[in-house]
């Protein structure tokens, strides 16, 4: 409910007040892994496994569709969904929703990343790192990082905690909506319809 209001309140007032450089409301992102199936009502644990044999996300599609239809929005779904699409868009949308794979690294937080499909010869690697996130320039109000992980990181003394929700803030998004632990993909789809 609370999340219906504020949408509400946000339609009502985007027309009012655009920030310069913003032209998009919404826009989702849902990459494709290869391993996708049609596994349906298989719960599948999202996590921390190289590119090469990550399971497949299938609610995370569903995810940013119900949101996309919600919100009136655009969506990049599996082979669209790049890190240079993502870079292109981030800077004018208002609110972002990412559903793939998050994987951490203990040892260097500044190379947590999520993942989005590879794009050749476009000169990035699909893998969108905490790192390259300070480089960004987001106006937006909300970030959905629907992936394993987002929150989690080490607490460094007078920096804070160091995740890949931390870079979105530096970044210049207002809200981040981010996780602490591995998600399920079929939980997360209905954690967000309810959102």
């Amino acid at each position: 409910p609370s999340a219906s209001l504020w949408v509400k309140e946000q339609n009502e007032t985007a027309s009012q007040q655009t920030p310069s450089g913003i032209t998009d409301y919404f826009a989702g992102f849902a990459p494709s892994f290869p391993q996708e199936s049609s596994a349906g009502e298989t719960e599948l644990l999202a996590g921390n496994n190289p590119r090469q044999t990550l399971e497949a996300i299938p609610g995370a599609k569903q995810e940013v569709s119900y949101s996309s239809d919600l919100l009136s929005g655009t969506m990049q779904m599996g082979s669209q969904a790049t890190e240079s699409a993502f870079k292109a868009t981030a800077g004018n949308t208002k609110i972002l929703h990412l559903a793939t794979h998050g994987i951490v690294s203990d040892q260097t937080p500044a190379y947590n990343k999520l993942l989005f499909n590879q794009e050749p010869g476009s000169g990035e690697d699909g893998n969108l790192y905490t790192y390259e996130l300070y480089n960004l320039d987001m106006q937006a109000d909300l970030a959905v990082l629907s992936a394993c992980n987002t929150g989690y990181g080490p607490i460094k003394r007078g920096q804070g905690h160091m995740s890949l929700a931390r870079g979105f803030k530096l970044a210049g998004c207002q809200n981040v909506l981010m996780t602490l632990w591995q998600i399920r993909d079929r939980v997360s789809t209905d954690l967000v319809k309810h959102f």
